[in-house]
């Protein structure tokens, strides 16, 4: 199976981690902001609360939140403790 490596420098936290960012995840590609969520929130802990992550938005979009919505516990808890703020849209789902 062929495999391709592509590097991007420019993919990556801000240096300041004060920062706010905003992160789209149409389906695939939740891995990348789940980590980049869970660095913010490490380094904030090992700081003993003297640097606080700035704000982090996720939009998350998927099919189905019954099927496909890998982390989802994870991500709504972040939600509801605010460190957080989650938008989420699942495209074959009755409301």
């Amino acid at each position: 199976m062929p495999v391709y490596v592509h590097k991007n420098p420019d993919f990556r936290l801000p240096a300041d981690a004060a920062q706010p960012i905003i992160m789209v995840g149409p389906g695939t590609g939740l891995a990348p902001f789940r980590s980049f969520i869970l660095e913010r929130l490490l380094e904030a802990q090992a700081s003993n609360g003297k640097k606080a992550p700035g704000e982090m938005v996720l939009y998350f979009g998927c099919r189905r939140s019954d099927q496909d919505y890998l982390y989802g516990d994870v991500l709504e808890g972040w939600a509801a403790e605010g460190k957080i703020k989650l938008f989420t849209a699942f495209s074959r789902q009755q409301v």
